[in-house]
């Protein structure tokens, strides 16, 4: 997965998605060929939502 990345990118798997907060934004890639994987589905970690103060 690293080889496949973007610079200044934090890409992860949507098993690594799964298990993170819903605050969270993430961009869907699709999918890539991994070596010793396959083919996996993605994800760019962007960042969390902001909150807003009520």
């Amino acid at each position: 997965m690293e080889s496949q990345g973007i610079s200044g990118e934090i890409q992860i798997s949507d098993v690594t998605r799964a298990l993170l907060p819903p605050d969270f934004i993430c961009k869907d890639r699709g999918e890539i060929a991994v070596k010793g994987k396959g083919r996996m589905r993605v994800f760019l970690l962007k960042g969390r939502a902001t909150r807003t103060n009520s």
